[in-house]
């Protein structure tokens, strides 16, 4: 059994590991990709006040750490934190079907070419440990489009709130880092570099049982 320094020790190996941040620019849109975590539709309210973008879209059905929890769908909830932050409505597009990080890019994209909107870069949001996945997925579908991303810049500390507590938050680093490494070869985004000692963490996780969201 892990002791809790160990099992934060290991985590945050996955954090600094799964985190990616680009040096952000004005962009054709802004995409984010919905989840459980309301902080990523707060950073692009950040982002569109700051008139990084004309629009920005929120993707997101249900995921599975949501179904049961939002009484709408994650575009809609998160749409609802951007318009209370100053977004106006008229610059928020909704993206409501997607269930998974490929189906955010490619609907959402499809979405805004259905409303005629011309895309040559985009600025993805997502959660920060999240990020450089949803980098790698957009651009194994899209890769002659610039593509920035960010997340709300937290800590693996400061990560966990009232909503995403402690194993949760585990857990799900675990499922991501497995993704980073089985996705690849399914087609589903781009190979990016894994640290050596990330992955051995990751290994050490998933032998101590924080396997809730790692693919059989």
């Amino acid at each position: 059994m892990l002791t809790e320094q160990q099992v934060d020790q290991y985590g945050q190996l996955l954090w600094h590991d799964l985190t990616l941040y680009s040096p952000l620019a004005p962009a054709s849109c802004i995409i984010v990709m919905g989840s459980i975590d309301v902080r990523t539709a707060q950073r692009a309210a950040e982002l569109m006040l700051q008139g990084l973008a004309p629009y920005v879209v929120f993707s997101g059905n249900c995921g599975r750490n949501t179904e049961g929890l939002f009484n709408k769908t994650e575009a809609e909830v998160f749409a609802e934190v951007a318009h209370r932050a100053g977004v106006p409505g008229s610059r928020i597009l909704l993206e409501t079907r997607a269930t998974n990080t490929g189906e955010n890019v490619k609907f959402s994209m499809a979405l805004l070419a259905e409303r005629g909107i011309d895309v040559d870069s985009v600025i993805l949001v997502h959660k920060d440990f999240a990020t450089k996945r949803a980098f790698a997925t957009f651009k194994q579908h899209f890769p002659d489009i610039d593509a920035r991303v960010t997340g709300p810049q937290l800590t693996y500390t400061s990560y966990p709130n009232d909503i995403i507590d402690k194993p949760l938050f585990i857990h799900t680093l675990v499922g991501d880092m497995q993704r980073m490494k089985l996705y690849p070869a399914l087609g589903y985004q781009l190979a990016m570099p894994i640290d050596s000692e990330a992955w051995r963490a990751y290994q050490a996780l998933v032998a101590a049982g924080f396997t809730e969201q790692v693919i059989p």
